[in-house]
């Protein structure tokens, strides 16, 4: 289902229903697996799978190209929020984060930043912010994927739900994912990025430390050693097949490389093999 389950799940009385349908609330479908962009925690039928990307490799050579794109990739830049929202004066963790990248964004010289800068770069931005606000990055995903190649952490806020797309746009460009509540994606991918494992290729900063303690990410990210932000990138790297969606009619050698259809398929058969 290529939207959240939240869009699926209105009252079967509401006719007609305020917005989305009531498909998953009909009884008929409530012993099938329901694979959505995001699941309720809820109902045992649901589980979500990764957003399509604009990543749809259609051979091995291909998908390794662009892995050592990734692994060349100068990171220019320590953090990156892509996306909207923020700009109300109620406190929330867009708010925040659009603030610390206006009143941070700044150059400042290799030496001040502790994260993962090389030694050919004298200066670097401690924040990069694009501005995807009323859909403008859709049908341009150069807009932001070049912005996250050139970045070390990418900045994963919740919005209007917890999930976002920006999540694996980001392990496409072998950005370090930040989040900063589980919902977003700990408790949602746990085929895709097993709960397990979450430390090793993410950061997480729990937005309520943001928003009311005077947290600042950038501090929190620039304390990281340099070795450990290495790791944690070649762990995203390790991941990008399992968040992947190949294209259709891709190469044999491809075919072999597990991708997320893959992954959800043996998802569902292990989940009815568990309940039979």
């Amino acid at each position: 289902m290529a939207r959240p389950a939240w869009d699926f799940s209105q009252p079967l009385t509401v006719d007609p229903p305020i917005w989305g349908t009531s498909f998953l609330e009909r009884p008929e479908f409530f012993n099938l697996t329901a694979l959505t962009l995001e699941s309720r925690f809820w109902p045992w039928q649901e589980q979500a799978v990764p957003y399509p990307t604009s990543f749809h490799p259609h051979s091995l050579p291909f998908l390794e190209s662009w892995i050592r794109r990734v692994r060349r990739s100068r990171r220019t830049s320590l953090m990156l929020f892509a996306g909207g929202g923020g700009t109300s004066s109620t406190p929330n963790i867009r708010r925040s984060i659009r603030l610390e990248c206006t009143n941070t964004n700044v150059t400042e010289t290799e030496s001040e930043i502790s994260s993962d800068f090389s030694s050919e770069q004298r200066k670097s931005k401690i924040c990069d912010f694009v501005d995807c606000s009323n859909g403008i990055c859709e049908h341009d995903p150069i807009r932001f994927m070049r912005p996250m190649l050139q970045s070390s952490f990418c900045l994963q806020p919740p919005g209007d739900t917890p999930t976002r797309k920006a999540t694996f746009d980001g392990i496409i460009a072998g950005c370090i994912p930040v989040f900063f509540e589980d919902q977003t994606a700990k408790m949602q991918y746990r085929w895709h990025l097993p709960e397990e494992e979450f430390s090793e290729f993410s950061v997480t900063i729990p937005k309520e430390d943001v928003v009311f303690r005077g947290v600042r990410i950038a501090d929190v990210l620039m304390s990281i050693p340099k070795e450990e932000v290495e790791r944690l990138r070649e762990r995203v790297i390790e991941m990008m097949p399992r968040v992947m969606y190949r294209r259709h009619g891709a190469s044999m050698g491809l075919m072999n490389k597990k991708d997320a259809v893959d992954i959800a398929i043996d998802g569902v058969l292990q989940k009815i093999k568990s309940r039979v």
